[in-house]
């Protein structure tokens, strides 16, 4: 995202996420004509090397060149950009470039990036550690209740294809308004996550309607995924960015691997809705650890970046 403009950011995150229903699309109509678990398997890994030529054609980030003294190289890439774009780059640009090159470097020295470098200070600590709440309580309650859906067909790659074209919705809606959104979108999230948890304990309370607001729940939390990446990548500092996500990251798969105890526990409870219930309530505390982060980034925001004027 740091390629992209501020300005369109959000709009540019939002229309990405776009891939994930897509993607699920396309592996329920792999499912539904190979079969075989190790036919699909190798269908996934041959799709997921092509994108190994990335490496060879992507440039790297202008922030992160500047921010780690490669003031050279982000020349370099600035001018094809310029380049690319039919935009003739003057002396002002070229100043712009090493005025925030000198800012970045003094950043960076400051803090220098580090596993814990995002724990050390306390305001980063506690927005790493709410951040890493967010993430553990979307993944948790995606997986959760997509572990607890009863089945929509006979066939799995069917429920599958269904599943993924229903969170189409809330990728729409996300795209619908993340073009009048700016640094405040932890209302949203939090308005999704609302949303998620009271559908997910109506689930649970209403055996006859389980199905359909236990689907209607995890399409919600999709709203979530849809802004809570932009939402982080913008409230770390650059330095600490990295370490931030790792350690979001981290709580995110952590999520995914407690969900699966959901089933396992609807087995011994004598009330079917508890699994749910505790979904519900993990959703809720996403939607206040959300309220409780800051509105803006915490680093401050510059005006003028080396790429902005090349739009």
């Amino acid at each position: 995202m740091e390629w992209t403009p501020t300005l369109r950011r959000t709009v540019v995150a939002a229309a990405s996420e776009f891939f994930f229903p897509a993607g699920v699309m396309a592996l329920a109509v792999c499912a539904y004509y190979l079969h075989q678990w190790r036919h699909i398997q190798i269908a996934l890994a041959a799709s997921n090397s092509v994108f190994i030529l990335n490496i060879w054609f992507a440039q790297e980030s202008v922030v992160w060149l500047l921010a780690n003294g490669k003031t050279c190289a982000a020349n370099e890439t600035i001018h094809k950009i310029a380049k690319f774009n039919g935009k003739p780059l003057n002396s002002e640009d070229l100043e712009s470039v090493d005025s925030f090159a000198v800012a970045e470097a003094e950043a960076l020295t400051e803090s220098q990036s580090g596993i814990f470098d995002c724990l050390r200070d306390p305001e980063i600590r506690r927005i790493t550690l709410l951040i890493s709440v967010v993430w553990f309580a979307a993944k948790f309650g995606y997986s959760g209740l997509s572990y607890l859906i009863d089945t929509l067909s006979s066939n799995v790659a069917v429920d599958l294809l269904i599943g993924g074209s229903l969170e189409l919705i809330p990728w729409a809606i996300t795209f619908a308004i993340s073009a009048n959104l700016s640094s405040d979108k932890k209302y949203p999230i939090s308005g999704f996550f609302a949303m998620a948890a009271v559908l997910a304990i109506a689930a649970g309370a209403i055996p006859s309607w389980s199905r359909l607001l236990a689907l209607s729940s995890r399409m919600t939390i999709v709203g979530c995924l849809s802004l809570m990446f932009m939402h982080a990548a913008e409230l770390l500092p650059t330095a600490v960015r990295s370490s931030g996500f790792g350690v979001a990251m981290f709580f995110f798969m952590v999520g995914g691997m407690v969900s699966p105890q959901l089933v396992l526990l609807a087995s011994f409870v004598a009330i079917p809705g508890i699994p749910v219930f505790i979904v519900g309530g993990v959703s809720l505390l996403g939607a206040l650890a959300v309220l409780a982060l800051p509105l803006g980034p915490v680093e401050t925001t510059k005006t003028t970046t080396p790429y902005r004027r090349l739009e």
